[in-house]
């Protein structure tokens, strides 16, 4: 009897560490899933922002011809001035904040610039794209429409809980930030220096569930575990004349940091490119 009990009690050690062992593997393998999230989420949002904006021949058209007023399915009026290529709305989902970025452009056949989902121009003709991101059922989604047609929704990342973007304003006509607001105060404002034309940049903050979102951690008397946030201040890069990719002569240097916060770390990173002012818008 009593060897029988050891033999019970070895045996129930060893289911103990076996579950252990898969619960840990289990965790580690979401966790690298989430780190790949993060990733294609910021790197999808970047590229894209920075061609806010892009047109492909500056010789023939200017930013206002190329980008004339327009609407927006599901937005009443005409959000798109002429030479707009940002627009966004400031909302709440459950009390989470859940922004909508739109950016716009327009593309040639031949230029490779890409939308939110990798696809480039082949219709032959030039178009105007508009991408718009939003949080949906916690998928950070895109959808894109060409040249006004029929929008069609591409779910990018999953886990996403909430999206917030700020936009730096231009007051001052000198190429840089110099407040960063919400879309709903650059929408009421609507002044000749709070404006949307005056967006050159945008301040995107992601927020992700993790495997531990919401888990009260041991010890810790009922303080669960937050979701990971991830800020990038994004640049448009076609603002001023500054070249989306390629140009002539020159460079104008754009920063963008990323910044990652845990219940346990926070890590920033800063990244400096610069890009020619010739060529392209």
């Amino acid at each position: 009897m009593v060897v029988m009990v050891i033999a019970i009690l070895m045996l129930f050690g060893l289911f103990s560490i076996q579950y252990g062992t898969r619960q840990n593997y289990l965790a580690q393998n979401q966790l690298t899933q989430l780190e790949d999230g993060e990733r294609i989420a910021v790197t999808d949002l970047a590229s894209v922002a920075q061609e806010a904006g892009y047109f492909p021949d500056p010789t023939v058209e200017s930013e206002s011809t190329a980008l004339p007023v327009a609407g927006l399915p599901n937005v009443s009026g005409q959000p798109f001035s002429a030479g707009q290529s940002v627009f966004g709305i400031s909302g709440q989902t459950n009390g989470v904040e859940t922004d909508v970025l739109y950016v716009r452009y327009k593309t040639a056949p031949t230029d490779g610039v890409m939308d939110c989902t990798g696809a480039t121009n082949a219709s032959g003709a030039n178009e105007i794209v508009v991408n718009e991101f939003s949080v949906v059922n916690n998928q950070l989604v895109c959808t894109v429409s060409d040249n006004g047609g029929v929008a069609t929704t591409f779910p990018l990342v999953s886990n996403v809980t909430g999206m917030t973007v700020e936009y730096g304003v231009d007051t001052n006509n000198d190429g840089s930030a110099d407040e960063y607001l919400a879309a709903s105060v650059i929408t009421a404002t609507n002044s000749a220096t709070v404006n949307w034309n005056n967006v050159v940049s945008a301040k995107v903050v992601l927020t992700f569930a993790t495997p531990f979102t919401g888990v009260t951690a041991v010890g810790a008397q009922g303080v669960a575990a937050p979701g990971i946030t991830l800020t990038r201040t994004i640049a448009l890069l076609s603002r001023y004349g500054t070249a989306v990719s390629g140009g002539g002569s020159g460079s104008t240097g754009t920063t963008a940091t990323t910044t990652t916060t845990s219940s346990t770390t926070t890590t920033t990173t800063t990244t400096t490119s610069g890009s020619g002012d010739g060529g392209d818008n």
